[in-house]
């Protein structure tokens, strides 16, 4: 999936739940561009850090592993006070 966003253009980034948070009532996260490579041994590399809202991304796909959710609030807590943007 990675590999296809790429190739059509799309810029990747990645971040952890611990780099979600909010600002003023903002949802915003510390993310880190993403290239992705079709090679076992070297499939991605992670540029520098960034600080941005979460409205500046299109598409937020999240992995969810159910033992962390039972000790963590900070997701929902962060997508609820986003709001969707109208084009």
């Amino acid at each position: 999936m990675l590999l296809s966003a790429q190739a059509r253009g799309w810029s990747l980034f990645y971040m952890e739940q611990q780099d979600l948070y909010q600002h003023m009532g903002e949802a915003r996260a510390r993310m880190r561009p993403l290239k992705v490579f079709n090679d076992p041994e070297c499939w991605f590399e992670l540029g520098d850090e960034l600080d941005e809202p979460l409205a500046h991304l299109n598409v937020i796909l999240m992995r969810i592993d159910l033992h962390l959710i039972m000790n963590s609030y900070t997701a929902p807590i962060c997508w609820s006070k986003q709001r969707p943007r109208v084009a």
